[in-house]
């Protein structure tokens, strides 16, 4: 699947998300490929942060923009490898 990065920014002063680039390129790009879009990622730069020291960002933000779109992001990608195991069972878990 594709996730679109950087589709806003995340305001930490406000909690708002900004426009940066154009929306939408994303979906279109998956479509193009025929491939799943999994979701837009606004840029937060707590993100990186977290990600650089290992920590999940979403246990401490869950509730912020980034925060949802990562639980949905996740909950498509769970539901598509499920998919996957019970069209072909012999795969067994990840």
């Amino acid at each position: 699947g594709l996730i679109e990065n950087m589709v806003g920014y995340y305001c930490q002063t406000c909690h708002a998300v900004g426009e940066v680039f154009r929306a939408g390129e994303g979906a279109a790009l998956a479509g193009d490929f025929g491939i799943p879009f999994l979701g837009d990622l606004p840029f937060d730069p707590r993100l990186a942060s977290f990600a650089d020291a290992g920590l999940p960002f979403v246990a401490m933000h869950q509730e912020t923009p980034v925060g949802q779109v990562l639980q949905k992001i996740a909950r498509r990608l769970m539901t598509s490898v499920d998919a996957q195991q019970v069209g072909n069972p012999e795969r067994g878990a990840l």
